[in-house]
């Protein structure tokens, strides 16, 4: 097998990934992208014990979200932007660009002067660093996600997978998903930074891992895989002691908004965003620019503070409480797939 992509620098899921309803509900704008993006409805998430043996179901009325090529998605973001005007330029490295009181300036070619910056890629600790900001505390997230994308005739993962996610518990705390996007399978391992292993090993076992837990047939064998690790930094948006610097607002992976069960980056991304777009709407007709940038910080708690919060019991504790508390299922579900409380 050949693991292309896992790096520690990476922060973020470059495979196949999920969007959740509730994320489109508030921002329905982006479920016109998603035909676009090839994003397939998901109706179902069943969880499962590391054996098989247990297994518990949530379900509703309406889609529960989408599954799709995250490259798509940001390819159908970018396209969608140039047709509303954006202009996009060659990424220069941050340590040059200067913060003035008044703008961002980049030193291209060609050179440039923004009255706003937003910084939505990479980990904070990187991003500080390049910046050169100082004095702030930057904590580390504690998830790996390890992912495998194969290939699969599009009717076997009709067949196994269906429309669903599943998910399952294995030893301390570690959690295991698979789901199924057209030909394409997607497997993720999810576990605890420390318990860090051999990525190929950790590639090579994870089907197995899926296939005893009866989520998998045994048949199902490895095709064309792409193998990709990061390590998000979970949660670390709550610990941060500031988003905005002079001109500039981080959101995405670049503020520490990443899911703490699930090492999940694509809905914080969205609603930090989302949220960090309003406030420089209203900061660029007020009068002190910076001071209005500054309402950034309290923006986000208010909205996002509590679905970033990790659980107050550890998962290894929670999860087998699915198996006989049917409440509980809907709720492990909704924190799952887009940030709820539990």
């Amino acid at each position: 097998m050949v693991v292309a992509g896992c790096t520690a620098e990476a922060a973020e899921c470059p495979l196949a990934d999920w969007l959740s309803a509730d994320v489109l509900e508030q921002e329905p704008a982006l479920k016109a992208l998603l035909k676009t993006a090839g994003a397939a409805a998901f109706h179902e998430v069943r969880f499962y014990s590391a054996d098989g043996r247990q297994t518990a179901s949530h379900s509703g009325r309406k889609t529960l979200g989408y599954l799709l090529p995250a490259g798509s998605l940001v390819t159908a973001l970018a396209a969608a932007a140039k047709s509303a005007g954006a202009v996009f330029a060659d990424p220069c490295p941050l340590a040059s660009v200067r913060l003035s009181e008044d703008v961002a300036i980049f030193p291209g070619p060609p050179a440039a002067a923004a009255k706003v910056l937003l910084i939505a890629c990479s980990r904070p600790a990187e991003i500080y660093s390049q910046l050169g900001l100082s004095g702030r505390n930057v904590p580390r997230g504690v998830l790996m996600a390890t992912a495998i994308d194969a290939a699969w005739p599009a009717s076997k993962v009709e067949k196994h997978l269906g429309a669903a996610v599943h998910v399952v518990h294995l030893a301390h705390g570690d959690l295991a998903l698979a789901f199924g996007v057209g030909s394409t399978v997607h497997l993720r391992l999810i576990q605890p930074l420390e318990m860090r292993l051999d990525t190929a090993a950790l590639a090579a076992a994870l089907p197995q891992m899926l296939q005893a837990a009866g989520v998998l047939p045994d048949e199902f064998a490895l095709s064309h895989p792409k193998v990709a690790c990061w390590i998000p930094p979970d949660a670390v948006a709550l610990d941060l002691e500031d988003h905005v610097a002079k001109r500039t607002l981080l959101v995405g992976t670049a503020g520490g908004f990443a899911d703490r069960v699930t090492a999940q980056t694509l809905w914080p991304t969205i609603r930090s965003a989302v949220l960090a777009a309003d406030v420089v709407g209203a900061a660029l007709k007020a009068r002190d620019i910076q001071a209005a940038l500054n309402t950034f910080n309290t923006v986000w708690r208010r909205e996002l503070a509590d679905a970033l919060r990790p659980p107050h019991t550890a998962i290894g504790m929670l999860f087998p409480l699915l198996f006989s508390n049917r409440q509980m299922v809907a709720r492990f579900a909704g924190a799952m797939l887009s940030g709820r409380a539990l």
